[in-house]
């Protein structure tokens, strides 16, 4: 997401919390953070990344923690996923069909991890208006509100 860094401090990211820790969404993508027992290493997990579906375990107990199919489809070879300060697990799944309004994700899985309908509205809202950063690069819609004139 180049150049839209400076927006993401602006606007804020919306998160969607679960006991595991949470995700949230760009237009582009969807990055989720798993809270891990201090001191894992990068050996000790193990991440399947498929199109439509996610797998996280512990690989010395085959443990899992996530596992699901994916609220949207996904570009495998363009996800990641690396070990934060040896305690945070952090996924970035680049979905496939983020040029569409409908690219929001309201779940992380597709009937698991929902974000509140609060939560999904803010999420809206904030990918809407990066959509217009996207669109009009030279303009400053951080500060923006999108509003509807339902009346």
């Amino acid at each position: 997401m180049e150049g839209l860094s400076h927006f993401d401090e602006k606007a804020g990211i919306v998160v969607s919390n679960h006991e595991w820790g949470r995700w949230s969404q760009s237009v582009k993508e969807v990055n989720i953070e798993v809270n891990l027992e201090h001191g894992t290493k990068a050996k000790e997990i193990g991440v399947c990344i498929k199109p439509n579906h996610l797998q996280c375990r512990m690989a010395n107990n085959s443990k899992e923690f996530l596992n699901g199919k994916l609220f949207g489809t996904i570009k495998v070879d363009e996800s990641i996923w690396t070990i934060e300060e040896k305690k945070r697990l952090r996924i970035v799944l680049t979905k496939a069909n983020y040029s569409t309004k409908e690219a929001v994700w309201t779940s992380l899985f597709e009937n698991e991890f929902a974000a509140d309908k609060e939560t999904v509205k803010q999420m809206k809202a904030k990918l809407d208006l990066e959509r217009f950063q996207m669109e009009y690069p030279g303009m400053d819609f951080s500060r923006a509100k999108l509003s509807s004139n339902n009346k």
